[in-house]
């Protein structure tokens, strides 16, 4: 296996000087060569004994030898694909921080995220057929099938393997569409004593229903019942956020409250992803249509200090929409303007420089300033990346510019 891993493995633990030169040594150095004294430096553990120093040296070199065979890890057995990336003759230790950790030949550990996994096989005996089955399926496409196995693998699955079970029951359920039972599975990894929110995070169901059938009824039904009792912070932050995206998706009545308190939450660090970002954004988005009060402004510059690189434009270019909305002076809307050309000059090659363009020209406009508001609407209509309702809303405002500043017969 190639000793520099991908940037996504982070080698945690690189082990101490292998004890198997010691162990040659140990056990397998040659005897003294007749006629010597048998003196010669090293443990000899195949030596005569003849004096209480030689069986001392013997008694000390049988105990390291067995120790060392007693904790000697056996190499081979587990194989783990990561994006691509094939770790054959590893063997799998635990669950840590929504990582799959595992030590290679050389016994150093290594991370995996539990997004990043594409297959799992581990070689434990027949115990983990089931799984190891499961894992088939799931890489070939077989949801179904694979969920069948995982639920039976969970019957046996103990320690850390019953959560790992858990959570990829929750991937195979979610792409068979099934969400009822993938937020069950989700809840259960979500509340796993080594997959936690930091492992949930990463496998939150994305094949949600666009109508309110019976099977949406009772995935929300699961996310309330495990909203009623007493969960940790992220634990509950998560569950918060999932079930907004839920109901929004489903255009369920309660989709605005939902909005309302997610729009204000404080995101815990444990679960501060893109994914989870991108459900916050339109949770604000939809509360500055209703409401852009002060809470939601506070909660804006937060997502803005704390959000992950990626996400940080898209709660500038809210901002900009709160802040134009707010605005009732001509300082109010310079103001405005400001979060829009951050997008536009920090990301110039991002289809949101081109929200930006838009925003800040429409604020310009508003100012009376025609003539940069027009160059910024030429941009963003050539921009190479903008999106389609994005440069036909800029063309738009350009031909009714035009039309607007025509002379008149």
């Amino acid at each position: 296996m190639a000793e520099n891993a991908s940037s996504y493995l982070s080698m945690t633990c690189p082990s101490p000087n292998s004890p198997w030169k010691n162990a040659r040594r140990i056990a397998w150095h040659e005897p003294p060569a007749r006629g010597t004294t048998g003196r010669q430096p090293g443990w000899h553990v195949l030596g005569r004994a003849s004096s209480a120093r030689s069986s001392r040296r013997t008694s000390l070199g049988l105990l390291a030898t067995i120790l060392f065979l007693a904790t000697w890890r056996i190499a081979g057995g587990d194989q783990i694909v990561v994006r691509g990336e094939n770790h054959a003759d590893v063997e799998i230790v635990g669950l840590e921080e929504g990582n799959l950790c595992f030590l290679d030949g050389r016994g150093r550990t290594h991370r995996a995220p539990l997004s990043a996994l594409e297959l799992i096989v581990v070689s434990r005996g027949t115990t983990f057929d089931d799984f190891n089955e499961a894992e088939r399926f799931l890489a070939g496409g077989e949801t179904e099938k694979a969920a069948a196995r995982y639920e039976r693998a969970a019957r046996l699955a103990g320690e850390f393997w019953s959560d790992l079970v858990a959570c990829r029951l929750t991937v195979a359920y979610d792409r068979a569409n099934q969400f009822d039972r993938a937020m069950v599975a989700f809840v259960r990894a979500l509340r796993g004593r080594t997959s936690g929110a930091s492992a949930a995070v990463q496998i939150i169901p994305r094949n949600m229903p666009t109508v309110r059938t019976a099977a949406y009824g009772r995935a929300v039904g699961e996310l309330e019942a495990a909203l009623s009792v007493d969960v940790p912070p992220d634990q509950r932050a998560l569950l918060e956020l999932v079930g907004f995206d839920a109901l929004r998706k489903a255009s369920d009545d309660r989709t605005a409250q939902a909005a309302a308190r997610v729009a204000a939450m404080h995101v815990p660090r444990s679960i501060r992803s893109p994914a989870v970002y991108a459900i916050v954004a339109e949770a604000m988005r939809r509360s500055i249509a209703a409401d852009a009060n002060q809470t939601v402004l506070d909660a804006l510059d937060e997502a803005i200090r704390q959000a992950p690189d990626a996400s940080v434009a898209d709660f500038l270019l809210l901002k900009g929409d709160a802040l134009s909305k707010n605005a009732r002076t001509r300082d109010d809307l310079i103001r405005a303007s400001w979060p829009y050309l951050r997008v536009v000059v920090h990301l110039p090659d991002d289809s949101r420089a081109a929200d930006g363009l838009l925003g800040a020209a429409k604020v310009l406009s508003r100012l009376g300033r025609d003539e940069p508001a027009a160059a910024l609407l030429k941009e963003c209509a050539l921009h190479r990346v903008a999106r389609p309702e994005i440069r036909q809303q800029a063309e738009q405002l350009l031909a009714r510019a035009a039309t607007e500043t025509r002379p008149k017969p």
